[in-house]
């Protein structure tokens, strides 16, 4: 038996702080492994996010990436972004789990909707750490 958990995250994509997305959800993975191990069976992970790229989504892609985990993806192409989206993501996505992470006032929207449907949320503080940069690109010749 497989258990699957569908977790939910947003916020800045202007956020740099990588390490505390890939933390968190490490944690979070942590938990499902346990809870999924008492009842004899194992668990796959679902990513959900709005869409590929800077912040958070783009680190959530990499964490989803580095541990098997799937992906749901809504990109801003798919429907502009606002409060509509956030409703019909939220509706066809339908997260057991929301991670929030340095909110602006769409992902605080996507917050409010998780809790009035009843849905954990965990909200988190960037922790300031910067994802390092590469130094220089490298150039590829024909």
């Amino acid at each position: 038996m497989v258990i699957f958990k569908r977790v939910l995250v947003c916020g800045s994509d202007r956020l740099g702080d990588w390490q505390g997305i890939f933390d968190a959800l490490d944690a979070l993975a942590a938990q499902f492994y346990e809870e999924a191990t008492q009842l004899g069976a194992a668990t796959h992970i679902i990513i959900i996010h709005e869409g590929r790229g800077r912040g958070v989504g783009g680190y959530a892609d990499g964490w989803a990436v580095a541990n098997r985990a799937s992906v749901d993806e809504y990109p801003s192409e798919w429907m502009p972004a606002g409060t509509a989206r956030n409703k019909r993501i939220f509706e066809l996505a339908q997260p057991d789990v929301v991670l929030a992470f340095s909110c602006d006032s769409r992902c605080l929207h996507m917050v409010s909707l998780a809790r009035k449907a009843g849905i954990a949320v965990h909200v988190l503080a960037a922790s300031g750490r910067k994802r390092p940069q590469r130094r220089g690109r490298q150039q590829h010749r024909s």
